[in-house]
C-alpha cells in the first residue's frame, strides 16, 4: 500500500486515484467527499485497484475488531457505488469472495 488512510500520505492505488486525510476521494481533478465509514471502506479498495479485496479484509479495514455481517456491509457498498458513479469508478461484486474497484482509463 502506497500510503495510509489515517497517515500523512494519501492512499494511492493507481496514481490517478487517491484519498486524502480529510476523506476526499480524488480521481484526477475530480473529487467526492466520503463519510468516515465509507472513507475507510473505499480506502481498502483504492489500495488495491483492479484486485479482489475479500469481504473480511473490507470489514477489518472499516470496522477494526468488530464482527460485521453482509447485512451491514451490503448497504455501505451500495451507497459507495452511488457516490463514485459520477467519477466513473465502479465496484464489482465477485460473488462469495469480495469486491474489485475499477477506475476509468
Amino acid at each position: 500500500m502506497a500510503g495510509s488512510i489515517l497517515g500523512d500520505r494519501p492512499v494511492d492505488g493507481d496514481g490517478g486515484i487517491w484519498i486524502d486525510d480529510g476523506g476526499l476521494l480524488h480521481v484526477g481533478r475530480a473529487w467526492v467527499a466520503l463519510p468516515d465509514v465509507e472513507w475507510r471502506l473505499v480506502g481498502a479498495l483504492v489500495a488495491r485497484v483492479g484486485q479482489l479485496v475479500r469481504r473480511d479484509e473490507l470489514v477489518a479495514a472499516t470496522w477494526p475488531g468488530r464482527v460485521i455481517g453482509d447485512a451491514t456491509l451490503g448497504p455501505y457498498i451500495r451507497r459507495v457505488r452511488k457516490r463514485l458513479q459520477p467519477l466513473g469508478i465502479t465496484i464489482t461484486t465477485v460473488r462469495g469472495r469480495g469486491f474489485v474497484l475499477s477506475v476509468p482509463a
